[in-house]
């Protein structure tokens, strides 16, 4: 995972499976999102994109990488990542899925690679 290019080819096929599955369930994500549900949808996306970025990152590198820089970059992608989808979702998902996803890999990319810089 040492350039933008290799972690947006490794990292697409995965990125556009989970936009395209939103995409499939946009009016249930729609409903979710109106003011007249009492689920914080947005905050279980978040937590759910937290934890994964706290298990796979260190997966990714094969090396343990320090907590405090885990922590960090883990924060900081969940949030891109979030903000990017709960943008979408607000926008009535007008996007296509290869759009977004191309928007989150540009994030993704550019931090993975900080991480992988870091850490060697």
């Amino acid at each position: 995972m040492t350039s933008k290019d290799s972690i947006k080819t490794i990292l697409y096929p995965n990125t556009l499976g989970i936009i395209d599955y939103f995409l499939s369930k946009k009016n249930f994500i729609l409903i979710l999102l109106s003011p007249k549900v009492s689920i914080d949808f947005m905050k279980i996306l978040q937590k759910v994109y937290y934890e994964h970025f706290i298990q796979a990152l260190p997966d990714l590198y094969y090396k343990k990488i320090d907590q405090e820089i885990l922590e960090y970059y883990s924060l900081f992608l969940t949030n891109g990542v979030a903000s990017i989808v709960e943008n979408w979702f607000y926008h009535n998902l007008d996007e296509s899925p290869q759009k977004i996803s191309d928007k989150i890999l540009n994030l993704l990319a550019v931090s993975l690679q900080n991480i992988y810089l870091e850490i060697n």
